[in-house]
């Protein structure tokens, strides 16, 4: 039921329904509201056996990827500048997941690249907390956010109470669910649909300077332009732009 209801919440959320997804999550957090401690635990599980003994786990779901470690060696990710700016090493969000602080290195089975698509009581309150900045709530976003904080940080500071509550939670939905079901796509999508929100994404070189590539809000290119061979056999299909 917690699942159903949690599953419930993002699509509210992704919506735009605040009040919708506020109710849900609520509806979540009254049969689980467990957070797992970073320090003691291990952050990205490799198997649905790690996922059944997370207690935080509303809904576990795995991607195993044999390709993608064939090809690129398995952790073959680096860490974003955007993510590295709001992350530090009194995090274990970077400490223990990125080797030297660039390099990710996530569970992998040796043979597979395992991707993690669940949902959890974090991701819950990161929402409610979302739901209630939009609605002015301030105090009550940031005391959410704060409560979620005191799991990963190794010495807990809470934040400051006068700072931009919509924001201070955004930021840590980039710190907690990175790597993590897509959720910083649909992120993406969603807010450069508000203007104070929109973002212009860049892919830097190896130089540190150079713009290889630039995907501005709201480009079609966020969307996969279907095969050649689903079109023709699916003839209603209206390709997606580019």
């Amino acid at each position: 039921k917690a699942a159903g209801y949690a599953i419930l919440a993002k699509v509210y959320l992704y919506m735009g329904n605040y009040g919708q997804a506020e109710a849900y999550t609520d509806s979540v957090l009254l049969i689980n509201n467990i957070l797992t401690d970073y320090n003691t635990g291990n952050v990205h599980p490799g198997s649905l056996l790690d996922l059944s003994r997370n207690p935080e786990i509303l809904l576990g779901r795995l991607g195993v990827d044999y390709a993608f470690y064939q090809k690129y060696g398995g952790g073959g990710f680096f860490i974003g500048a955007s993510l590295h700016s709001l992350l530090d090493s009194n995090d274990t969000r970077l400490v223990g997941n990125f080797a030297a602080n660039t390099r990710f290195n996530p569970n992998t089975t040796y043979t597979a690249q395992v991707f993690n698509y669940s949902i959890t009581v974090a991701e819950m309150l990161l929402m409610k907390a979302e739901c209630l900045a939009r609605k002015g709530n301030a105090a009550g976003a940031i005391d959410l956010v704060n409560q979620l904080r005191k799991k990963p940080l190794i010495r807990y500071m809470p934040l400051d109470p006068g700072i931009n509550a919509l924001t201070a939670v955004l930021e840590e939905r980039q710190r907690e669910l990175f790597y993590h079901g897509g959720t910083r796509l649909f992120d993406l999508k969603r807010l450069n649909r508000e203007s104070g929100l929109a973002q212009t994404l860049q892919r830097i070189g190896d130089d540190g300077t150079t713009v290889i590539a630039t995907l501005p809000a709201n480009s079609p290119r966020y969307l996969m332009p279907f095969a050649p061979s689903i079109i023709a056999n699916n003839p209603k299909i209206i390709q997606n732009g580019r």
